[in-house]
This record gives C-alpha cells, structure tokens and sequence, in this order.
C-alpha cells in the first residue's frame, strides 16, 4: 500500500497493478475510543495459564467474547465479518471500512491493541495446535494487527476508482522479458514495465545487517536460534525484544509490544547488574550507529565489547 501511495504521490501516471497471493486489503484503521480492554489482559491470561498450565486458544477466545458481551456485542458475528474478509470484494470493503472509521464497535480496535501488547505473551503460552490454527489465518490477523490509516486507504480508493489501480490475486509467475516482465496472476499473465518487491521478511527472520552479531552472540554461546526463527538468549546477560525474538508471534511487533519487551530487559539487565549473578560482568552487546544511537541494525560490525557491571 505504501509503494503504490508513494508512486502516485511521486507524479506516476501509468497503471499499478498490485499483485498478491490472497488480493486481500488490509483493514482501516478506526478512530481509537479510548476503550482498555478488561478481559483481554495479561493479568487475565497469567491466571489462565495458572489454572491450565498452558493457555488454550479456546481460552483467549473466551476472553475476547467476554469482552464483546461486556460491550454488548456479539462475538459470532464479529467473527463472521472478519472471516468474510477472504470472499468479499476487496474494493467495496475498502469503501465500507472508509465509511465507517468511526464505528463504535470495539471488535477489531480490541484486536489490534492487544494483538501487539497481549499477544506475544500469551503466545509462549499457547500449545502448537493452537498456534496453527492461528497460522491458517496468518493474512487476516496481520491485517487487523496492522491496519492501514484512512489517508493511504482513501488514496487506494481514488487509484481504483480513477481505474489507474488494479488488484490481482493468485499471483503465480513472475518472469524477466525483453524490456520488462511478464507477470502471471490466475489464468491471465500481463507485461510490466518493472516489478517492485513489497514482500515482508518472514516472521523473526535476522536482517542481513544484524547477521554478524547474531553469528558472534551464538558463536560464543551467549544466543542460539530458534528453529521458528529468531534468536533466544542462552544467558542472562543477553536480552532480545522486538521481531528478532525467537518463538514469538508471526505479528510484525508494535511499538507499545516493543516498549513492553524493552522494559522487561531492563528491568532484567538491573536485576542482574544489581546482584552481580556469579560474580561476572555485565555483558552488554553494543552496536554504534554513525550518529552515536545505540543499537542501531546497520551500527558498528566490530566484535562485542564485554564491560564490567556498574557498582
């Protein structure tokens, strides 16, 4: 969606064809309400694992449609709605969803909101079957966690109306030709001029710039890999948060998820700075950006600098 704003905005003026798997649009964003969500907390899920011994995704389930019913809403047809997103036309949805930024419903507003600050939690807790079953949907949850603003979704629709924007689905081949590509997509195969790759990165995926720091921290014992993707401290020194964290989510982390991770770690490394576990240094993996940030994924590759506890 990004690619296509920036196009026209940049004075393109031929067609853009966007091409995917699903031909599903994200949602919209709605206005936020102001709502917290009462049932859908970690509070709520810590007591369910207290109970369970893992958190059953019937469970989660039973928290959203606690917290539906609270609002008077009803969780079958909010379900209902968010399934017909996979057989709707895309475009009249598009429109709809526009239309509709201010709905009072609390629905989708509860998802996004604790898909970023409940979910990775209750994620570790969930057993593989109900991770699967989740994954089966992996298109539609994205699209509700991270919904597009009503700006870019309002320039979507000026670009479809004005026939200057085309969806395609089933998108098959993809092929260099004489001066551009061919493009196969269902039965149909269209010649473009250029093709741009908006793919996202799979889940927990370690960005090439952040591949010499991952080596050195397993090579040294301090990290390993998990086999889903993502890196898993093998040391209390190391702390990991965002994406990069092994066996979390396949939802691309939000900010508020980010800052809930970043205390955690701090919280973690004061402890341990504090107590001085085994009398060891305090490990810190630092990488330099040019501007002096730390942490920065294109920073510094020299080895990590291993530097005392504070007192």
């Amino acid at each position: 969606m990004d690619v296509v704003v920036s196009l026209a905005g940049r004075g393109h003026a031929g067609p853009i064809t966007m091409l995917s798997r699903s031909g599903t649009l994200p949602h919209v964003w709605q206005r936020p309400s102001g709502r917290r969500p009462v049932h859908v907390t970690a509070e709520r899920v810590a007591a369910a694992h207290r109970e369970h011994g893992t958190v059953p995704l019937d469970r989660l389930i039973g928290l959203l449609r606690a917290e539906l019913a609270e609002a008077g809403e009803d969780f079958d047809a909010f379900a209902a709605e968010l399934l017909a997103a996979g057989t709707d036309d895309p475009v009249q949805r598009l429109r709809r969803q526009l239309r509709n930024t201010g709905d009072t419903r609390i629905g989708r507003r509860v998802l996004q909101q604790t898909a970023h600050t409940v979910g990775p939690y209750a994620w570790r807790l969930l057993p593989e079957p109900g991770r699967a079953r989740l994954r089966r949907h992996f298109r539609l949850a994205t699209s509700v966690a991270s919904p597009m603003v009503p700006v870019n979704a309002a320039r979507l629709l000026r670009l479809l109306d004005a026939g200057r924007l085309t969806l395609a689905r089933d998108v098959r081949a993809v092929e260099a030709t004489d001066g551009g590509f061919a493009v196969t997509f269902g039965d149909s195969t269209i010649q473009v001029d250029a093709v741009i790759n908006a793919i996202n990165p799979p889940p927990q995926a370690v960005p090439r710039a952040a591949g010499e720091l991952v080596t050195s921290l397993v090579a040294e014992g301090l990290a390993a890999l998990h086999p889903a993707g993502g890196v898993v401290p093998a040391d209390p020194r190391v702390q990991v948060a965002g994406d990069l964290a092994g066996g979390g989510p396949f939802i691309t982390s939000g900010i508020p998820g980010v800052a809930a991770q970043s205390a955690r770690a701090a919280d973690a490394m004061l402890t341990l700075a504090a107590t001085k576990v085994a009398g060891g240094p305090l490990l810190c993996a630092e990488r330099r950006a040019p501007d002096g940030d730390l942490g920065h994924a294109g920073g510094d590759p020299r080895p990590i600098r291993r530097r005392p506890a504070p007192p």
